[in-house]
């Protein structure tokens, strides 16, 4: 099996790259799109050096690869902050998304189409405000001879003691439809996967507690406040949300040492 040819696109850490290597399937990252700088270095520092082209938007085209990633920002789409949505043309965060029709665009008149596209992002890409949107995105990638499928999934389905959920939509040029796999929770919770014998500088201080209840607070008052609440170890983690009690996933892990031994 040839090396697959991967380009990430908002590459953070490198999470697509890490699945490849997990998943042993033979890849050779030509470059990735990244900006924050405590992200490259942990890039790096996992994956080893590589390419960085840098801003998206100052891209000119796409190296030549066989599979791109794209998590573009998630904040103007999450229910956690203002919602300022990803529409084109608006210059939100999340619209930097049509950045990457830009080079798409480019690299279709090159003949250099990658076969195969992963977006990922916050399952609020699917809510009533963006949902216009994301058709529009997904025409696009019809008109350039994909053909899409997506669905929102849950960590906590796939062996990841964390509710955590999440779009996922795969891309692949012709008519072959991508087939997502079935759940397969493995029944770990939070006790499994901690360590034992953190040293307390790892965990929140009573200073740092107090600030996340500030937060908090200053945020109910605006109408889109985080809440949380101690997730029990032996259960699956939440994630920080909008609204406490808005869903069961107002979770943080706040303060909770493992157990011993």
């Amino acid at each position: 099996m040839d090396a697959i040819r991967l380009v990430e696109i908002f590459a953070g850490v490198g999470a697509f790259s890490k699945a490849l290597t997990n998943l042993k399937i033979p890849h050779k990252t030509v470059a990735i799109c990244e900006i924050d700088k405590h992200a490259i270095r942990a890039y790096e520092a996992i994956h080893g050096p590589t390419t960085n082209l840098g801003d998206i938007s100052a891209v000119d085209s796409l190296p030549e690869c066989d599979l791109l990633t794209y998590s573009f920002p998630c904040q103007d789409l999450s229910v956690a902050g203002l919602k300022a949505g990803m529409d084109k043309g608006t210059k939100t965060r999340s619209s930097l998304l049509w950045q990457v029709e830009r080079l798409l665009t480019d690299a279709k008149g090159r003949d250099a189409l990658p076969e195969y596209l992963v977006m990922e992002n916050v399952d609020a890409i699917t809510h009533k405000a963006n949902l216009a949107s994301f058709a529009t995105w997904r025409a696009a990638l019809t008109s350039m001879g994909y053909t899409s499928s997506y669905q929102i999934m849950d960590a906590s389905d796939y062996g990841v003691p964390q509710r955590r959920r999440r779009c996922f939509m795969v891309s692949r040029l012709g008519y072959k439809q991508f087939i997502f796999p079935d759940p397969c929770p493995d029944g770990r919770v939070l006790m499994d996967i901690l360590e034992a014998g953190v040293p307390d500088k790892y965990f929140l201080s009573d200073k740092a507690t107090l600030g996340l209840k500030v937060h908090k607070m200053r945020h109910d008052a605006r109408g889109n406040g985080f809440g949380f609440k101690i997730t029990n170890p032996a259960g699956v983690a939440g994630c920080v949300t909008a609204k406490a009690g808005w869903r069961n996933t107002d979770t943080f892990i706040l303060d909770e040492p493992a157990p011993p031994g």
